[in-house]
């Protein structure tokens, strides 16, 4: 029996040992809540129709701060950063795409009103800001009936909200805005209208 034992331990020596090499790596911290993207708007997107989209209509929880937006159409980058103004098209589809520090992303798709097509140029043809370049003040030229829910809102390129009033006609505001550019954007129910300015002072 002793030498049976013997044996078998001679041939456990005998065989190979597989070591085990363990590989510590640092993993990104995860966050304690998933990212998550909210529409807060119900509306369409009118089609054909300068459109201000910005992330003061998105709700973005989650995830690891700083976030990347990327504003997509077709699955195409067509603008990053906090506001995107965009001509949406019968046949497109548009989302917003936000990433995380941590590489993980969400996106968010954005409806289209096909309805809202056959009006896309009435305020464009009744109603004019100008100048484009201003520095002192914003003016507005009503031509024709307006609607009486007409609104005038100015953002700036981080979507900011710097005007916000109704318009019934004719108007002119003085500003106090710093430079660079600013998004006039009017609106009647259904019907959209956005005009890019540049403040110089």
């Amino acid at each position: 029996m002793k030498q049976v034992i013997m044996t078998i331990a001679f041939f456990l020596l005998l065989m190979p040992v597989h070591s085990q090499t363990v590989i510590r790596m640092r993993m990104p911290q995860q966050s304690e809540q998933a990212l998550e993207v909210v529409t807060l708007f119900s509306e369409a997107l009118p089609v054909g129709i300068p459109v201000v989209l910005g992330v003061i209509g998105f709700d973005i929880t989650g995830g690891t701060t700083p976030y990347l937006l990327e504003w997509l159409r077709n699955d195409t980058v067509v603008a990053t950063g906090e506001v995107a103004v965009v001509t949406p098209k019968v046949g497109s589809t548009y989302m917003l795409r936000v990433s995380d520090k941590a590489g993980c992303f969400m996106e968010q798709a954005l409806q289209l009103d096909t309805r809202s097509k056959v009006k896309a140029n009435y305020l464009e043809d009744i109603v004019k800001v100008s100048p484009t370049v201003i520095s002192n003040e914003l003016i507005v030229r009503v031509n024709s009936y307006f609607p009486l829910d007409a609104r005038i809102r100015v953002f700036d390129t981080n979507g900011k909200l710097c005007f916000d009033q109704r318009l019934q006609g004719d108007f002119t505001t003085a500003i106090n805005w710093d430079n660079g550019i600013y998004y006039v954007v009017i609106s009647a129910g259904e019907l959209h209208q956005v005009t890019k300015v540049i403040v110089s002072k």
